[in-house]
């Protein structure tokens, strides 16, 4: 069955070195039952050594995607001296993907805040690319005390301004998990889902490197090839699906201003052919009071794309964080138990 298919795959991948030319080795951890895969280097691994102080870092990938994406980011901040985590979300790469409720609150308070309590075991600086920015600012928010700092490349989410009375153009007015909204007729998701699955799965190569506009060779074969893989697994149309039954999301900026309360970066690629980067980068800034804002000539996944420069400006935040004093936001308890930990 489907959870014999993916112990035989973590039995084979079972302190392997990172793929894609990546630094580190995959390791698992079963979480409330789910076989996950994440990947880990410390400074060590590289031949580097450790830096004083310094927080561990945690990199949660995008929609469709796993940790291995942030293969050149792991690589560079080990060699600069940080213990770094990419776990693999339940639903993707090569994590199990059993029948669950996916979504913001099972990836975000759930698998990520436990991921963090249970296998980093301090606290960590975290960032998110895409959804995973989005499912970094819900965990943090959740738990604050585990999160010195939050950075988020691309993310997804509305940017409301309401946290801060600001208008920041970034969306609806702000409204509760639940909007009302009947859900899609079980036809209409199986349709659609399966036309979709079809178009990724004879796209995926040209659609990487549409998202990577000034560097489309980091879109390689091997990343290539690890999406399409992963598509085929046991349970990856049903997590594919799940998307369409998700609730609408609470605002990026009221989770990171009035429940996170900590250190905010946005690295953010600013040729994003998704979104307006620019406009969603001036949104958050204005929205989230201190938040450390950088625009990377990059697309959509900056990560992979200029790892240098956004392992650069991770080092360089979380220098900030450390001191506890750069990119502080928002008011209450959030911001003090960031910076306590840090420190």
């Amino acid at each position: 069955d489907a959870s014999d298919f993916h112990a035989l795959m973590a039995a084979s991948r079972s302190r392997a070195p990172a793929g894609g030319g990546g630094a580190g080795e995959t390791r698992h951890w079963r979480w409330r039952g789910v076989l996950t895969e994440f990947l880990v280097a410390t400074p060590a691994s590289v031949g580097a050594l450790p830096l004083p102080g310094a927080p561990a870092m945690l990199l949660v990938h995008g929609f469709g995607a796993f940790g291995e994406q942030w293969r050149g980011v792991v690589a560079d901040l080990a060699a600069r001296g940080f213990t770094v985590y990419a776990p693999t979300l339940p639903g993707y790469g090569r994590s199990e993907k059993p029948p669950l409720p996916y979504g913001q609150a099972l990836w975000g308070p759930g698998f990520v805040a436990d991921f963090v309590e249970g296998v980093v075991g301090r606290p960590v600086i975290a960032a998110g690319n895409s959804i995973g920015g989005y499912i970094v600012a819900a965990a943090a928010a959740s738990r604050p005390a585990l999160f010195a700092g939050v950075a988020l490349l691309n993310p997804a989410g509305r940017v409301d301004g309401l946290a801060t009375g600001a208008d920041a153009g970034g969306g609806a007015p702000m409204q509760a998990d639940e909007d009302g909204s009947p859900p899609p007729s079980r036809l209409f998701v199986e349709t659609v889902s399966r036309a979709l699955f079809l178009y990724l799965e004879l796209s995926i190569g040209s659609t990487l490197k549409r998202l990577y506009p000034t560097n489309p060779g980091a879109a390689d074969d091997w990343l290539a090839g690890e999406i399409a893989r992963a598509a085929a697994d046991p349970g990856a149309l049903s997590v594919f699906q799940s998307v369409f039954y998700m609730p609408r999301p609470r605002a990026l900026d009221t989770l990171l201003v009035r429940e996170y309360g900590g250190p905010v970066a946005v690295l953010q690629g600013e040729l994003d052919p998704l979104n307006d980067a620019k406009g969603r980068a001036r949104a958050l800034e204005a929205a989230v009071p201190g938040a450390r804002v950088t625009l990377l000539a990059a697309g959509h996944c900056p990560q992979d794309e200029v790892p240098d420069q956004v392992a650069a400006g991770l080092a360089a935040f979380a220098g900030e964080c450390g001191q506890g004093g750069g990119g502080g936001v928002g008011a209450g308890g959030g911001r003090e138990a960031a910076t306590a930990v840090a420190g």
